[in-house]
């Protein structure tokens, strides 16, 4: 009896002395400024269980500076760091000597086995140098290919989907989810997951694995009491059943690019060859091969697909920049079938301004928490080992004082601003992390998602569905749950210029002009247009077979021909003669329907194309 009760008095005592008096009273670490103690068993995790962590870091650095201590679980003193000095430090400078904490790997393990994420020290430096060639810029260009059709394949995707309406509500996020997972697929390992046409196991499971909505309590809890996790709550059977999916795809892989004969260009390949290459002792285990495959797999699409699908939203919450962003698109490729290169991709800087915003806004992971390996002095205070540090990604991307008072607000024009650029650096613009443990992946992610939203911007509109609403979750990245739902609609772009029968009259009107044709073609076209150059009819001669001639380099025109066409060949060849021409609207004729509106759309004085119209 008196046994059990001095074993209840010493647990009680321990537990009073390491939650109470020693973090409250003792520790060297209360004498960095920060909050009192709001709770002797849930520190400040009461408040920001009740919302954003990333508000509540917010209001503490603006209220105690660069470094701010507050209190975790079981009221373990947690070290909030914002300095740019000891963000340089922990992250880049110093990086090996602040491993991750065990939060994290608690948290990661499970889903990306022993890979580079989840390794540390020499481990690290091992992994990391093995893979790093296979994400040569040189390899990623061609990977680009891959990229645009993807865009294609969503395209057709949501192409049938709207049909014959004008609009559809469609929930993007699942959709663009299985895209980038067979991407991953297919330029990762050489492999089609197939997951838009069949629902694989493999898309499945990862639909389960990062959907699920867990509280921040029960990771918190689980990385303290590891046992936890064990237990047959959230969806314990199915999670793991989801896990073992995973990394028996990954095996499977990792098996077959074994026993080839390592020709292949995808990542795996390239990776394998090369291990396959080194002394044995150098070589990565078969066990961290298949973390590898998973890290890739998971990171490979998840961050571009929740990237994509934030992008929308932001472009959707935001018509002007979607417009904006649509029309420096357009400039470089009209076309709706277009497959455009790696160098047109390069070339479309406000679209790259589009992703970096999306990324300062939403970064894959809203914070990074490492622990000091020894004993450090931060700013003049005493940090013990083990520690607890705290970069909050979220808060440093939104620090008015690097990005404009209109931090807290998407703006991807913040990314032309020369003052707010020279401000920026890989310390407060971190969405890959920064410095040896940035994001091998960065690039790929970069052109994956430029490429796929070039050409989804170049076909659709997107709005914002009236009443809807979601919450952002975080589970491997910040994303929303349940998903988003957007108004998609179609842009319109038809066959209607009939070059034969072009009758064109100088005018400086201003007056739409209107537009008479009927079935049988035989109708003239009349446009009321202003020409700063001779009309275009002086430089088309008619052939044999009703098309025409340009007599200026004897190029032919079919009799029906798209307006673009006509564009890019004055453009391209003889961009001296080029004609410009007001925007006009006019109605057409059916088979599309009556009293459909038409414009001549034009982008810096170039005539493109007609598009439908409200």
């Amino acid at each position: 009896m008196y046994y059990y009760l001095a074993v209840i008095i010493a647990f009680a005592s321990y537990f009073l002395y390491k939650c109470y008096i020693y973090p409250l009273y003792l520790s060297p670490l209360r004498k960095i400024p920060g909050p009192p103690s709001e709770n002797i068993i849930l520190g400040h995790y009461a408040t920001f269980l009740k919302g954003d962590h990333g508000i509540a870091f917010s209001h503490l650095t603006k209220q105690y500076g660069g470094i701010v201590r507050y209190h975790s679980l079981l009221n373990e003193t947690h070290i909030l760091i914002t300095d740019p000095k000891l963000v340089q430090m922990i992250m880049i400078s110093r990086a090996y000597e602040f491993p991750r904490h065990r939060f994290f790997i608690a948290g990661f393990r499970d889903i990306v086995g022993e890979s580079v994420i989840v390794a540390e020290g020499d481990s690290h430096k091992r992994q990391r140098k093995m893979m790093s060639p296979s994400f040569a810029l040189a390899n990623i260009k061609e990977m680009a290919p891959t990229f645009v059709q993807a865009g294609h394949n969503l395209k057709d995707i949501w192409m049938k989907e709207i049909g014959d309406k004008e609009e559809e509500r469609i929930t993007i996020t699942s959709i663009i989810s299985k895209i980038t997972l067979d991407v991953i697929g297919d330029v990762g390992f050489d492999y089609k997951f197939n997951s838009t046409t069949t629902e694989s196991e493999l898309a499945k499971a990862y639909k389960f694995l990062t959907s699920r909505n867990i509280s921040q309590l029960y990771l918190a809890l689980s990385s303290l009491l590891p046992f936890i996790r064990k237990l047959p709550i959230y969806d314990h059977e199915e999670y793991h059943d989801s896990l073992k999916i995973v990394s028996s795809v990954s095996e499977k892989l990792v098996v077959e690019h074994k026993n080839t004969s390592f020709q292949g260009t995808d990542i795996l390949s390239l990776l394998t060859k090369a291990n396959n290459n080194l002394p044995i002792d150098e070589q990565l285990t078969h066990q961290e091969l298949i973390g590898q495959v998973m890290t890739l797999l998971i990171a490979g699409h998840e961050t571009t697909s929740t990237a994509l699908s934030w992008a929308l939203y932001f472009l959707a919450k935001n018509p002007d920049m979607q417009d904006r962003l649509r029309k420096e698109i357009l400039d470089i490729f009209p076309d709706r079938d277009c497959h455009p290169t790696f160098d047109q991709i390069e070339h479309l800087k406000y679209l790259e301004c589009v992703f970096k915003e999306v990324l300062r806004m939403n970064p894959p992971v809203p914070g990074l928490v490492r622990i000091n390996a020894k004993d450090e002095v931060l700013n003049g205070y005493f940090i013990p080992k083990k520690t607890p540090l705290v970069v909050p990604i979220t808060v440093i991307h939104r620090d008015p004082s690097i990005w404009g008072h209109d931090a807290e607000h998407f703006n991807p024009s913040r990314w032309l601003d020369s003052e707010i650029k020279s401000k920026i650096t890989n310390c407060n613009f971190m969405p890959f992390s920064a410095g040896p443990r940035s994001c091998l992946g960065m690039k790929m992610a970069y052109l994956e998602f430029k490429s796929i939203l070039a050409v989804i911007i170049r076909n659709f509109e997107f709005k914002l569905v009236e009443g809807f609403t979601f919450k952002q979750i975080f589970n491997g990245v910040i994303k929303p749950y349940p998903g988003i739902d957007l108004m998609v609609s179609k842009l319109f772009f038809k066959i209607t210029y009939i070059v034969n029968s072009l009758h064109e009259e100088t005018s400086t009107s201003d007056e739409f002009a209107p537009l008479s044709l009927d079935n049988t073609n035989e109708s003239q076209k009349k446009i009321s247009s202003t020409h700063n150059r001779a009309p275009v009819r002086d430089y088309l001669l008619p052939t044999s077979d009703g098309g025409k001639r340009c007599k200026l380099c004897e190029q032919t025109f079919g009799n029906l021909t798209v307006i673009s066409t006509i564009n890019r060949h004055f453009q391209n060849f003889h961009p001296s003669e080029f004609i410009k021409i007001k925007q006009r609207r006019f109605r057409r004729f059916d088979p599309y329907g009556p009293n459909e509106k038409f414009k001549v759309d034009i982008l810096n004085n170039k005539l493109l194309r007609w598009v439908v119209v409200d």
